[in-house]
């Protein structure tokens, strides 16, 4: 389409006027590996790290409820059980199961602190925020979190192995119209970082992938975030919300995508409105 008949400044004014198109991508994930000198407890700090979200990221990013996101309408469960900020209870819970707070701020059980090591990916200025606010949080309750950074492919190593304690990163699973967990949540999934065994867990997700009817799959994922969400394996911690703006004449964008990949899919189907 020419624009010479268009005067400049028209142009450039129609080219400050654009839509958002509003996706959420990728999820951040803090997975315990489970190393095999890591002190167990039964806190879940999901609560007191979730309600800050939005402070961090200025309200584009959605708290993560379950392992799945809402813009997976149809298979996203909205009432799973949630976690509420309540440092009082938290701790509350530590002293139950023994854990009890010393002298310089750090529970400690039968000779061991609560403590373990958080590794971020080397540079990683979005994440590592994340990480302090976590950092803080714990600490309020007594639980000591050292911060590290690693190479990506040093983390996932590592992980993999069983020899990094926690790490915070992206995650991708979650946010497309398949909501099968094989991967991070069956006991043989090969990204099951936190070592999760559930054996209700894996005849779910087992059964969701014989099923190919979408009404018969539906109780079964919305067990399988119940069963998540009771369990909490790993910390699902939010959905960032990313945004790819066009011009406002750019016509027939697609509704509500999952993916960006989909808005680029449909280029054949836009249009450019004069």
């Amino acid at each position: 389409m020419s624009h010479g008949s268009q005067p400049a400044d028209e142009r450039r004014a129609r080219s400050r006027r654009r839509r958002a198109l509003a996706l959420l991508l990728p999820l951040i994930l803090l997975a315990a590996s489970c190393a095999s000198d890591a002190p167990q407890t039964t806190l879940d700090p999901k609560g007191p790290i979730s309600q800050s979200i939005d402070d961090l990221w200025n309200g584009v990013a959605q708290v993560a409820h379950s392992n799945l996101s809402p813009k997976n309408g149809f298979y996203y469960k909205a009432d799973t059980k949630r976690y509420d900020f309540d440092p009082d209870a938290a701790a509350a819970l530590l002293d139950e199961a023994g854990w009890v707070m010393g002298d310089d701020g750090v529970r400690e059980k039968d000779g061991t602190k609560l403590a373990f090591t958080c590794t971020t990916i080397t540079g990683d200025q979005a994440r590592r925020p994340i990480a302090e606010l976590a950092q803080q949080m714990l600490k309020d309750v007594g639980i000591d979190m050292q911060l590290a950074e690693a190479p990506v492919a040093s983390i996932l190593e590592a992980m993999t192995n069983g020899a990094m304690d926690a790490s915070l990163f992206n995650w991708t699973y979650g946010d497309t119209p398949e909501p099968d967990p094989y991967s991070t949540l069956h006991s043989q999934g090969g990204n099951n970082f936190c070592r999760f065994k559930n054996e209700r867990m894996d005849e779910l997700i087992e059964q969701g992938t014989e099923i190919v009817d979408p009404m018969e799959r539906l109780p079964i994922y919305h067990e399988i975030q119940d069963l998540f969400c009771e369990e909490v394996p790993c910390l699902y911690l939010q959905f960032d919300e990313w945004m790819n703006p066009f011009a406002a004449r750019v016509k027939g964008l697609p509704e509500n995508p999952l993916l960006g990949d989909e808005v680029y899919y449909a280029a054949h189907e836009m249009w450019l409105e004069d």
